[in-house]
């Protein structure tokens, strides 16, 4: 990374695709954000 300002894009994007787009199977396939949907 060049500065600090690119980290923090980087965890930001990386932290978006975990809790939105990527399905664990733990959560019988369903992404974070889904499942505490689901959830409540």
């Amino acid at each position: 990374f060049k500065n600090i300002e690119e980290v923090q894009r980087f965890v930001e994007d990386w932290r978006n695709f975990y809790n939105s787009e990527r399905p664990p199977s733990s959560l019988e396939g369903l992404t974070p954000e889904e499942y505490l949907r689901r959830s409540a």
